[in-house]
């Protein structure tokens, strides 16, 4: 071994070192849901040894809350009162999350939407209040707001013009058919297109109010400190009507479709397929069956027999869960007959004990990576809430995921890996 590729060896392993501390300490942290004195639920995690604040503000209900023509409309919303406030105008708040250190992040998913501002501990009150200010005085410059609405139509164009997208978006709409999941919360180019300042004023006065909201905490301060600030500024946020559609389970039965398109070199084949909720007993055994799958897949149809681009197998984390398996090929017809050939192996042979330790190495590097940031902490925390009420139970999963047996992994492939809904895209 050259001297170099000794470093380079060294390097990462000095990295995989430092990632593996901090996820096990911040796993080690149990987080607290605290109430505000208007009802507001609080999660917060306190840290030691990493001087990094997280404040985030979920915004609950995601695709539940919206009819037909407002995919996209939370990502906008979001993304306008960033721009700028009353108080400090565009460009001035940008200078100052510059000269302070914040960052800003906008994650929209299809059960909740989340806005988190991330910043040097010294710098924390500083944080709370432009977050709140941001949602309770923003500026919404006509100019500003055109510049993001053109950015992300922008972003949904190219999205829209990749064959996996349309891919996808074919699939849903028989998959999620009659299903909230329908309203896209990443927007399209035609849904985007119409958004303006009335519809921020909206979503705010819809949604940024006591029973719409959860706060999120992570960083080294101190609980009764944190707690007086955020009852002092949002204590006293209203309680308004709040409803969300009940999500219905998916039906789906094996269904198979192909759309044409001529001018592709390659095809594109994808199925969903009804999962389980992440609380139910199987769901540690299914995230297990979806790798070894997906590691199955990779070394079969493009590894061995080199006739696909991509191919995995996936499983959701949503309060409505589905399965999902990819492949994009030249011969797809062929590399999608490998597949499902790979899927009965397992329901008749199961798999060995090697493939879930493999696996479970594989989901706790993933939790690892996630957990090493405030912010990225706090993200697991917000989804693990909203779909479980303990915001530490995602984490949770990896002690399951050691109790998975061989036995597990094949009687789950045998009851969910089925009522395929299977799209074939390509010339």
């Amino acid at each position: 071994m050259s001297l170099e590729s000794l470093n380079q060896k060294n390097k990462e392993g000095k990295m995989k070192k430092i990632i593996c501390l901090t996820y096990i300490f911040f796993s080690l942290l149990f987080s607290e849901v605290l109430t505000l004195k208007n009802g507001i639920p609080v999660i917060y995690k306190k840290t030691e040894g990493i001087d990094v604040f997280s404040i985030g503000m979920l915004f609950k209900g995601g695709s539940a809350k919206y009819e037909k023509g407002m995919d996209g409309i939370e990502l906008f919303a979001l993304n306008s009162i960033l721009e700028g406030t009353k108080k400090h105008p565009y460009p001035e708040l940008q200078k100052i999350m510059t000269r302070e250190g914040i960052q800003k992040r906008v994650e929209t998913d299809f059960d909740y939407s989340v806005l988190i501002f991330k910043s040097p501990l010294r710098s924390y009150k500083r944080t709370i209040y432009l977050i709140a200010e941001v949602l309770n005085e923003p500026e919404l410059n006509p100019d500003r707001i055109k510049i993001v609405k053109n950015r992300l139509i922008a972003n949904a164009k190219r999205r829209e013009e990749g064959p996996n997208t349309k891919l996808f978006d074919l699939l849903n709409k028989v998959f999620y058919k009659n299903h909230p999941y329908l309203i896209d919360p990443q927007g399209r180019v035609n849904t985007l297109e119409k958004f303006g300042i009335e519809d921020v004023k909206k979503f705010l006065e819809q949604n940024f109010h006591a029973r719409g909201i959860v706060v999120g905490i992570t960083g080294p301060v101190e609980k009764a400190e944190i707690l007086n600030l955020l009852n002092e500024i949002f204590g006293n946020l209203l309680e308004r009507e709040f409803k969300i559609k009940e999500l219905p389970d998916f039906s789906s039965k094996d269904t198979f479709f192909f759309v044409k398109e001529p001018n592709y070199k390659t095809s594109y084949v994808a199925c969903k397929f009804p999962l389980p909720s992440v609380t139910h007993k199987d769901y540690p055994a299914i995230l297990a069956l979806s790798e070894i799958l997906s590691n199955r897949f990779e070394e079969k149809v493009r590894t061995k027999t080199g006739i696909s681009y991509a191919v995995f197998a996936g499983s959701s984390m949503r309060k409505r869960n589905y399965g999902y398996f990819y492949v994009s090929s030249s011969l797809p017809d062929s590399a999608w007959k490998m597949m499902l050939e790979e899927v009965e192996k397992i329901k008749k042979e199961g798999v060995k004990e090697k493939e879930i330790k493999e696996t479970l190495n594989l989901w706790k590097t993933y939790r690892y990576l996630q957990n090493a940031s405030t912010d990225g902490a706090l993200m697991i925390m917000f989804r693990s809430y909203i779909l479980t009420g303990n915001p530490d139970y995602i984490d949770s999963i990896i002690s399951r995921i050691e109790e998975v047996k061989p036995d597990d992994i094949k009687r789950c492939a045998t009851r969910y890996l089925k009522a395929y809904t299977t799209i074939k895209l390509g010339p």
